[in-house]
C-alpha cells in the first residue's frame, strides 16, 4: 500500500518547501508530464493541509507568479488572499472549489484564467486594475456569486459571468 501525498509531506515537514513545489511544477510543463502534472493540486491541497504555504516562503528565487491551472480545483482548501508575486492565475486553478468566505487576488494580477474560478463558492470578488484579460468562463456558474467590482478595464471572454445566479450588477470602477 503507497503512503498517500499528505503523509509524506507530514512525515518530511522540513526538507518540504516551496522550492520543491515549484521545481516540481516546473519539471511537470517542462516534460509535459500529465500525470505529474495531474497531481498538483493534490500536492498544494496537501502542502496547506500541514501549514506550508507553495505559493510563498519568503525566498524571491523560489516565489511562483503563476497558480498553477487546476492548483486547488475541487478541494475545500482556500487561501484567503495569493502572495502580490502572482500575476496570473492559471485555468481551473480554483475551479469547484468550496469555502470561499474571503478571497483578494493581487494587486498585480494580470490574467485570470479559462474556467479559475468556475463553479467554485466565491461570494464577491473585486478585479484589481492591473487585470487585463479575464478569459472565457472565469467565474461560470459561480451560484453564490453576489458582487463583483471590476477596477480597471480588461478584456473580457466569453460567458465569464453566465450562470451566476445571484449576480445582479457588476460595478465598472476605471
Amino acid at each position: 500500500m503507497q503512503p498517500s501525498v499528505s503523509k509524506f509531506l507530514k512525515d518530511n515537514k522540513t526538507t518540504i518547501n516551496q522550492k520543491n513545489f515549484k521545481e516540481l511544477y516546473n519539471n511537470a510543463m517542462k516534460l509535459k508530464d500529465t500525470d505529474l502534472f495531474g497531481y498538483i493540486f493534490e500536492i498544494a491541497e496537501a502542502f496547506y493541509k500541514i501549514g506550508i504555504d507553495p505559493l510563498k516562503d519568503g525566498d524571491p528565487k523560489y516565489e511562483m507568479h503563476a497558480v498553477p491551472e487546476q492548483y486547488l480545483a475541487y478541494c475545500n482548501i482556500v487561501p484567503k488572499q495569493l502572495p502580490e508575486t502572482i500575476l496570473e492565475i492559471g485555468r481551473g486553478a480554483f475551479a469547484a472549489t468550496a469555502g470561499f468566505s474571503e478571497f483578494y487576488l493581487p494587486q498585480n494580477l494580470t490574467v485570470i484564467g479559462l474556467h479559475a474560478f468556475s463553479h467554485s463558492d466565491l461570494k464577491e470578488i473585486i478585479i484589481p486594475k492591473s487585470v487585463e484579460v479575464i478569459d472565457d468562463k472565469a467565474f461560470k456558474a459561480c451560484s453564490k456569486l453576489e458582487k463583483v467590482i471590476i477596477e480597471g478595464n480588461p478584456m473580457i471572454g466569453k460567458e465569464v459571468f453566465a450562470g451566476c445566479s445571484r449576480l445582479k450588477n457588476i460595478l465598472l470602477k476605471e
